[in-house]
């Protein structure tokens, strides 16, 4: 029951900020879901012993990312008359620089120096999972018609998530990687990406702004062998579907080399953020790929 009503919540807030908030309150929102989500990334890493990720660097340095992404800074008219100091606030110029100043953290290792490459390959690490693919997200919802495509984002992989789980626990005999993830199975993988096709063709079906850009993506399979617009569609939600379930794969990795279950204990029923958000952090740059073929 905790795990139904936490997720409803969560959902709810994230389609209504998805579809109707402005972009400085969605960029906001993404920034509390980075900073928490680092954070426990970077504890997972420490509980090996081994390394020390520099939590409030990296936390800083992807707060920056996310604010640089996700929000308009080419319209502020300040910004615009500043010719070539604009370069500042380009999202490839900030994330370089996010880099060196992380490597540049590393020369005051002091005792730890042996291990600063660990520590800095840790913080590094986590500026891009999950701060990186955060700030994507919202670089896509500044794009055209980008609410309407966060809003088929998460549509998709919540159909794909609820039906591998239900499926999952009804059908399940085949582990899909135990060693990963015991309780996830090749049935619940199956139900998954049927949900997730059915779920995208819908959504594109009733909205004819997303059905004209997906018309004019011509290098999808399904596009020879299912009605348009249909065809691009289900190419496209298979496509994040697979890339969900991998990102799913992949936070289950990060906790087995932990030792721990929960990446946290802030959602009750699912655990951390990023037990919310580990399959729509791979989704997210699936999304991203398409989109910028269309622009």
């Amino acid at each position: 029951m905790k795990r139904i009503l936490t997720g409803g919540i969560f959902g709810i807030v994230m389609l209504l900020l998805a579809l109707r908030a402005p972009a400085p309150l969605f960029a906001a929102a993404l920034l509390i879901l980075g900073a928490l989500g680092q954070k426990e990334f970077y504890d997972l890493a420490g509980h090996s012993g081994q390394a020390q990720p520099w939590c409030r660097v990296g936390q800083l340095l992807g707060l920056a990312l996310i604010m640089v992404f996700a929000l308009p800074w080419s319209n502020f008219g300040p910004l615009a008359r500043m010719g070539n100091l604009s370069l500042l606030f380009d999202p490839f110029v900030v994330l370089v620089s996010c880099f060196l100043i992380i490597l540049l953290t590393g020369l005051g290792a002091g005792e730890r120096l042996a291990q600063w490459p660990l520590d800095a390959g840790c913080t590094l690490l986590g500026l891009i999972y999950p701060a990186l693919l955060l700030a994507l997200l919202g670089r896509v919802r500044l794009w055209p018609l980008g609410m309407w495509w966060v809003f088929f984002l998460l549509l998709v992989v919540w159909a794909g998530d609820i039906a591998a789980f239900y499926g999952g626990r009804l059908w399940g005999r085949h582990k899909l990687a135990p060693r990963l993830s015991p309780g996830k199975s090749w049935e619940g993988s199956a139900f998954s990406l049927l949900a997730a096709a059915v779920v995208g063709a819908a959504v594109a079906h009733f909205s004819p702004a997303i059905t004209q850009t997906l018309l004019r993506l011509h290098l999808m399979v399904f596009a020879f062998v299912t009605p348009e617009p249909l065809g691009p569609a289900v190419g496209l939600a298979i496509a994040i579907n697979l890339a969900a379930q991998a990102g799913d794969l992949i936070e289950s990795a990060f906790k087995r080399a932990a030792g721990v279950k929960d990446s946290g204990a802030l959602l009750p029923g699912h655990g951390g953020i990023l037990d919310r958000i580990d399959a729509m952090l791979f989704a997210i740059p699936a999304l991203w790929y398409f989109l910028m073929l269309r622009m």
